[in-house]
C-alpha cells in the first residue's frame, strides 16, 4: 500500500503529465510526444457531443484526432 508521500508524488507527476498533454499536444499540436503521455489504446471519455465519444483509439488514431481538431481551429489553447 501507498504512503501518502508516494501517493502525492504519484498526483503530482500525473497532474503534470496531464498539462503537459493539454499544453503540448492539444495547444501546440506537439505530436512528437504523445507515445510518451497516452496508453497504446485510449478510450474518449466525457466528450458528450463528440464523435469520438466512447470510441478506443490507439495512437495513431489519437494523433488524427489531434490534427483534425487542430485543422479546423488552428489557434484553439487550453
Amino acid at each position: 500500500m501507498l504512503d501518502f508521500i508516494e501517493m502525492t508524488m504519484m498526483t503530482q507527476k500525473n497532474k503534470e503529465a496531464v498539462v503537459k498533454l493539454i499544453d503540448e499536444v492539444w495547444s501546440k499540436g506537439n505530436l512528437q510526444i504523445v507515445d510518451q503521455l497516452i496508453a497504446p489504446q485510449y478510450t474518449i471519455r466525457h466528450d458528450p457531443g463528440d464523435q469520438w465519444e466512447g470510441k478506443t483509439l490507439d495512437l495513431a488514431t489519437f494523433k488524427e484526432r489531434v490534427k483534425m481538431s487542430r485543422h479546423v481551429f488552428p489557434d484553439q489553447k487550453f
